[in-house]
């Protein structure tokens, strides 16, 4: 059966994500980027540095430190806790779920 215009178009694009993804885990070296990545705080160095509570709360900041962190790969310790002193308002304000954490496990 030969491809349809629509069908060669998707071929295509297929291909070229192929390629794009070939080439971000081969040439730039990236597939264990998530796995190479060590957090400056632990939790617990969080809860003592920003004063608070262990908990769901602390997942989000682990979260939003690994963000920080891809966005700012030679970011000093400082400057990443002075990030996270400023988003504990906005993060308090979530509510729900596992926000980063590790997983609970099944009893």
């Amino acid at each position: 059966v030969a491809p349809t215009p629509d069908g060669a178009a998707a071929a295509a694009v297929a291909r070229e994500c192929d390629a794009l993804e070939a080439a971000v885990a081969g040439a730039l070296n990236l597939e264990n980027v998530w796995a190479a990545l060590k957090p400056h705080l632990d939790g617990n160095a969080l809860a003592d540095a920003l004063g608070v509570p262990k908990g769901p709360m602390i997942g989000r900041l682990l979260k939003a430190q690994k963000e920080w962190q891809l966005e700012n790969p030679s970011g000093e310790k400082g400057a990443c806790l002075e990030h996270l002193r400023g988003r504990v308002p906005e993060l308090q304000s979530q509510k729900g779920g596992n926000p980063g954490g590790r997983r609970k496990r099944k009893a």
